[in-house]
């Protein structure tokens, strides 16, 4: 079982502040995600519209990330430059606000990407160099608590929101990015460590590419992340548009988005542990498959139980894709690659999926309606089980011993 105690003194300043840091950043996005899309519908914009927003951020993110990273590997100013991406983020959020029409949303949507293209990758170099100062913890001891922000402030946007009106996720949402920016302030990089640490907004993406090119196994993830990204959209993108139709109300559509995470905390432990006895392909086909049963029982069964109860599920199945990925990428990468390919599949491939699904989502949703949705993701997920299995050659070990 996961405890979230107060980190003991003797950890350190700066590994308490990052603990915070992704409590109250993570945990922020949590005030907003969940209801930006109802508040697109309030004013007024189609399925068809909400879905053409994700492609032209994506776009802008896969042009800007890499700039990010240079200027982080020029200036070595990791903590100034994500000061500098969540106060630009925070300006882009209060921005949204004020719009009614498309191309405004469209223009502020792209400043958000635009500046927070960088904010991942960098707040993950700064966790890591961060960590090597406190050899006695991982990554996942900073990493849990935004799950854990997530699932306390989910529920908070939902009761602001049913007591004060959608307007508020904007406000909620920028605060914490600039708390987020002034808890860094209390941060101290180790020049040194930061410079070793890889950078994953940085790299010879071409070189990436002819690897996957070259690695079936590696080809074989790519197919699978393709057609579960485009087939399965839709029914995330849209999901609390349909849990309102169905009547549910805003607090209720926060439960639906936190109930995950709340799964996620101890079975990211438990996945860990299945990951040693069965090895990543198999967790991961075990991941597709359970997310076509989450699917198949959304579309035969609508509802709002049908679908918290799914949601819940999900936290299992979302802790063995994370996992596995990571496992299936560093086992099948070259070692002095492997993460710049973790960069590759989890930042510039979904965002260039993102691309071609979201706006197929919209039309989706405008033709058939949320619940085909479901179907559409149900058939993308079995068919990502079926590349993972049919296209893969035998597991290989990774680096780690998985």
């Amino acid at each position: 079982m996961i405890r979230f105690s107060i980190p003991r003194l003797h950890l350190g300043r700066d590994l308490t502040m990052m603990r915070l840091y992704y409590l109250v950043w993570l945990g922020g996005a949590g005030l907003f995600s969940p209801f930006f899309n109802l508040f697109l519908i309030q004013q007024g914009l189609s399925g068809t519209e909400i879905g053409l927003l994700g492609p032209l951020g994506s776009l802008v993110a896969i042009i800007a990330s890499p700039t990010w990273g240079r200027l982080n590997d020029r200036t070595g100013k990791t903590r100034r430059l994500l000061q500098l991406g969540l106060f630009g983020v925070a300006c882009a959020i209060f921005g949204l606000r004020w719009q009614t029409a498309f191309w405004g949303f469209a223009a502020f949507g792209m400043l958000q990407a635009l500046f927070g293209a960088g904010i991942d990758p960098l707040s993950t170099s700064l966790a890591l160099s961060t960590i090597k100062k406190h050899q006695q913890s991982g990554f996942g001891s900073i990493r849990r608590w935004g799950s854990f922000g997530w699932a306390v402030l989910v529920p908070l946007g939902g009761w602001l929101v049913e007591n004060t009106g959608l307007e508020v996720i904007f406000y909620t949402y920028a605060l914490s990015l600039i708390v987020s920016a002034i808890l860094l302030n209390w941060v101290q990089i180790d020049q040194k460590q930061a410079a070793l640490t890889p950078n994953p907004a940085s790299g010879n993406l071409l070189r990436q590419v002819q690897e996957v090119l070259r690695s079936p196994a590696l080809l074989a993830l790519l197919v699978s992340m393709l057609v579960s990204g485009i087939l399965g959209r839709g029914a995330n993108q849209f999901q609390n548009v349909f849990l309102s139709q169905l009547g549910a109300s805003k607090q209720l559509i926060a439960i639906a988005a936190m109930i995950g995470s709340v799964i996620e905390l101890p079975a990211m432990i438990w996945a860990d542990r299945l990951l040693n006895r069965w090895g990543y392909k198999k967790i991961l086909i075990g991941a597709n498959l359970l997310d076509a049963v989450r699917m198949s029982i959304i579309f035969l069964l609508p509802g709002t139980i049908s679908i918290l109860a799914m949601n819940a599920l999900g936290g299992i199945s979302l802790s063995l894709r994370i996992i596995a990925t990571i496992a299936y990428i560093t086992g099948n990468s070259s070692t002095e690659g492997s993460g710049l390919m973790l960069a590759l599949f989890n930042v510039t491939l979904p965002n260039l999926i993102g691309m071609a699904a979201s706006p197929l989502g919209g039309i989706s949703f405008d033709i058939f309606g949320p619940r085909w949705l479901y179907a559409f993701a149900l058939a993308g997920f079995f068919a990502a089980a079926g590349s993972i299995a049919l296209l893969n050659p035998k597991e290989r070990k990774a680096a780690d011993g998985h």
